[in-house]
């Protein structure tokens, strides 16, 4: 019974503190297709950019300061 609860309680602290291990971004380019002719890239992505640089290109959405909905746009 207690290794159940343990792992309850494991699970509950990193549900928890799950959004601060992950940085934030200045801003967020959302929902934007983005083209790349080298890899063959044609999707919607999700950008994360911090200090004018682009850090992060995710198939899924993340949190930003500022956020830019690019849908329907290249």
């Amino acid at each position: 019974m207690l290794v159940g609860k343990t792992r309850c309680l494991i699970c509950l602290i990193s549900f928890l503190f799950a959004p601060l291990i992950y940085a934030d971004y200045d801003l967020i380019i959302a929902n934007g297709r983005v083209l790349d002719p080298e890899t063959g890239l044609d999707g919607v992505r999700f950008i994360g950019i911090n200090n004018g640089s682009i850090e992060i290109i995710s198939t899924d959405p993340i949190d930003g300061s500022e956020v830019i909905d690019a849908k329907g746009l290249v």
